[in-house]
């Protein structure tokens, strides 16, 4: 059925707020960066509006985090037209996206869902990331970030967890939503994985869109026949590579320093990415709006170094210091996999999972599709998400 849609304590999305405006960096960085919080609204705006047909509401809705104080939350939501089919129940639908994006990167999938599902759709940028609030990351250690801690025994600590999860969960709350079917793409997919772990009465369908760490790296790169690979070992190159990793030199921090030459790369980033599969007005929006992100305040993007570590022998790759698979393994809570047959984050790992529960746990795949699934072949990946939405116990499957 379609419930009107109300929100509480939220700030309008007109103009940078306060709070927004008190969280932007100095005045030099933004000088160099040409950045702004009005710039990032706008960017938002003009991606969403060129491609949405639907009306739908952004917020700011205000949570209380434990560990932070009062936050704010950036928040999409859609109602489903009144030509969609009627459901009897009211469990929406409540997406999150990957590490470097933002709520509006769904713009393609946004309409669809909500029209076919009949159910109110959510898009919510993490805390820290997007347009929410840039609260301070609890980072690892300096000695940490120096590589001091012995291999495959760097554990993430609660408190950079449930900066994540906490605030999810408090959004949650103050939206009145009682269950949802949480959808996570990339990054996204991990902390929604984790905050189902950790509230797993309020998710009703766990759907991860090319998920990250899904594999036990220890497990993986170094099997018990093969010896574990020094640090001082490794060439001067990839010794560099595993210093600046460690000291947090995001993505994010190289665009900040490249200022004025950023969004030359940023564009070139994204062309080559989708190619022809965008027209040229639409990568011009997507590619503003994400740069525009990145170049606001350093927050959440400092978990990628909390959540993650680089290998560079004997097999390169980025993995999960807590893999997925061993959460996933045993869920009860009905889960779907969906990855593109050119998706550099798939990992084998998924069939032993879905193998092991596949009462709970299905897997897509689409073909003509990479990393960013919901993107390449957005209709099919809605088809797959209003199929997990519509089995209370996946069954396995390969499309």
């Amino acid at each position: 059925m379609s419930v009107s849609q109300t929100f509480p304590t939220a700030e309008v999305v007109t103009s940078p707020s306060k709070t927004e405006l008190e969280e932007e960096s100095a005045w030099w960085t933004r000088l160099w960066t040409n950045a702004s919080s009005m710039k990032a609204i706008k960017a938002e705006s003009a991606l969403l509006s060129r491609f949405l047909q639907y009306s739908y509401t952004l917020r700011r809705v205000a949570v209380e985090v434990k560990s932070v104080g009062t936050q704010y939350i950036n928040t999409f939501s859609m109602n489903p037209p009144e030509s969609s089919p009627k459901v009897d129940d009211d469990i929406p639908i409540v997406m999150t996206h990957g590490f470097g994006s933002g709520l509006a990167m769904f713009y393609r999938n946004l309409d669809d869902l909500s029209a076919r599902s009949g159910r109110r759709v959510f898009a919510v940028d993490w805390l820290g990331m997007g347009r929410s609030s840039r609260a301070e990351y609890p980072a690892r250690s300096f000695w940490g970030s120096l590589g001091r801690e012995k291999v495959g025994e760097e554990q993430v600590r609660p408190d950079q967890v449930d900066y994540f999860l906490d605030s999810l969960e408090q959004w949650r709350k103050e939206m009145g939503i009682e269950r949802m079917h949480l959808l996570g793409h990339s990054w996204g997919g991990y902390l929604s994985t984790r905050y189902t772990q950790k509230y797993p009465d309020r998710v009703e369908t766990l759907i991860l869109a090319s998920p990250f760490g899904v594999a036990d790296f220890n497990a993986e790169v170094f099997p018990p026949e093969e010896p574990k690979t020094s640090k001082k070992s490794l060439p001067v190159v990839a010794r560099m590579v595993l210093q600046m990793w460690g000291m947090n030199y995001t993505p994010q921090y190289i665009l900040r320093l490249m200022g004025p030459w950023a969004a030359e790369k940023a564009h070139a980033a994204v062309d080559r990415r989708f190619g022809d599969a965008m027209t040229a007005d639409e990568k011009r929006l997507a590619c503003d709006y994400l740069l525009n992100l990145a170049l606001l305040a350093p927050a959440g993007e400092y978990s990628l170094h909390a959540f993650a570590r680089v290998l560079t022998s004997p097999k390169f790759g980025l993995y999960a210091r807590e893999p997925l698979r061993k959460i996933i393994m045993h869920t009860a809570t009905p889960t779907t996999f969906i990855y593109g047959d050119n998706d550099w984050m798939y990992h084998p790992q998924v069939a032993q999972i879905v193998a092991a529960n596949h009462e709970q746990v299905a897997a897509h795949t689409i073909a003509g599709a990479g990393h960013h699934v919901y993107l390449d072949q957005p209709a099919r990946f809605n088809d797959c998400v209003l199929q997990a939405i519509a089995s209370a116990s996946p069954a396995t499957a390969a499309q």
